[in-house]
């Protein structure tokens, strides 16, 4: 038996000519431990159930300071009805809570676009991010190690950059409303 962590790699193309096969066990009955019960099931949320089918995420890390700045990232998200995603950073700090945890630590990833703001980069985000189409990393620190794997990477003060993004976003939508 292998198990792969999902999204970690691209499927392969879907061919016909390979055949597997079913083999039903039975469940032997000492082998099952009544002391355990279901007393329910809940689902997710909508905001993070699917971050791993998210077909557009956007993450923020330490360099966002404090919880109440991913409103710059929700704002963000918005605009292309993305799903919000953190650091391990982040969620250590309580600012996300742990379904929105983008790496090895958390859930690998593979949208069309991973946008991210205020993350460095560490080898086991990075591994959670690989398979992403279009990464945009923003980050003052030019050296960060985000920019190793980003197609595209702007290096300014993400409190600057945010906020122009989102502006022009917004413009953008109203003239394709008017």
């Amino acid at each position: 038996m292998a198990t792969v962590r999902p999204k970690s790699s691209r499927p392969l193309a879907l061919d016909r000519t390979r055949q597997g096969r079913i083999i039903r066990l039975v469940l032997k009955e000492e082998l099952v431990d009544l002391r355990v019960q279901v007393i329910g099931y809940r689902e997710g949320t909508e905001e993070f159930a699917n971050i791993e089918e998210a077909e557009v995420v956007v993450a923020g890390g330490k360099g966002l300071n404090k919880a109440e700045n991913f409103a710059l990232l929700r704002e963000l998200a918005s605009h292309f009805n993305a799903v919000l995603g953190a650091s391990r950073d982040a969620v250590d700090r309580g600012w996300l809570p742990y379904p929105h945890q983008v790496g090895l630590s958390g859930k690998t990833i593979s949208p069309k676009l991973y946008i991210c703001a205020g993350i460095s980069g560490s080898i086991q985000h990075l591994a959670g991010i690989k398979t992403a189409e279009y990464i945009v990393a923003i980050n003052q620190d030019p050296d960060a190690n985000i920019f190793r794997l980003a197609d595209f990477g702007i290096v300014g003060n993400l409190f600057e950059v945010i906020p122009l993004i989102n502006a022009k976003l917004a413009a953008h939508k109203k003239k394709e409303g008017e």
